[in-house]
Formats: structure tokens, C-alpha cells, sequence
């Protein structure tokens, strides 16, 4: 996540796992998106 959305490891310290699942989930959902986008555009 850190990489990918450009968070900073201290932003996560002291945080559990269940305030953080929401976040990297929305970031992840949307690299997936990209993803698959990118694939049908190669496809055509």
C-alpha cells in the first residue's frame, strides 16, 4: 500500500488491522480496475 498510494509506514503505526484493511482494500480495488482495463485494451 505504501507504494502503491504513497502512504508512509508511519502512517500506519499504532493502527489495527481492521482500520487499515479499508484502506488498502480501496487502493487495491482500484489498481485492479486499471489492470483490467489495460488488458481489454491490449486485446483490441
Amino acid at each position: 500500500l505504501r507504494n502503491m498510494a504513497g502512504f508512509k509506514m508511519d502512517y500506519f503505526k499504532g493502527m489495527s488491522y481492521d482500520d487499515i484493511r479499508p484502506i488498502f482494500k480501496k487502493y487495491f480495488n482500484s489498481n485492479v480496475d486499471f489492470l483490467e482495463k489495460t488488458k481489454e485494451q491490449m486485446e483490441e
